[in-house]
């Protein structure tokens, strides 16, 4: 049976909601509570412009219950040419990298890491 990514249908991954391909400006994923091992996770998916209604938002759950994390030396999150992202109230057990994968470090712009993320580097 396919999955809406409702919350009574939910996606199993977080990589699954970006690769969708129903991401768009101004759409937001509920991330549940728990600790998501990424290898990495690669958001690909972007808003259109610096408004609030068009970014594409991830929300971890309250009370920074929701966790990426990695194996040593592996980035946790990375933002592949991707514009106008929100994370908000993860926390990044890892690297989060801006295009390292693809060697166009610095040109991802307009992401917004919010709240609860201790454990985080960025490169």
């Amino acid at each position: 049976m396919s999955t809406s990514g409702s919350q009574s249908y939910p996606w199993k991954t977080i990589q699954y909601a970006n690769n969708s391909g129903g991401l768009l400006a101004g759409d937001c994923v509920n991330v549940a509570p728990g600790t998501y091992l990424q290898s990495p996770l690669y958001l690909t998916n972007r808003g259109s412009a610096n408004m609030v209604s068009s970014y594409v938002t991830y929300i971890g759950a309250p009370n920074n219950a929701t966790t990426l994390t990695v194996s040593p030396g592996t980035f946790a999150v990375e933002f592949i040419a991707t514009n106008y992202i929100i994370l908000d109230g993860f926390n990044i057990d890892g690297t989060v990298a801006t295009d390292y994968a693809g060697g166009n470090i610095g040109t991802a712009h307009h992401l917004i890491v919010l709240k609860g993320i201790p454990k985080s580097s960025f490169k």
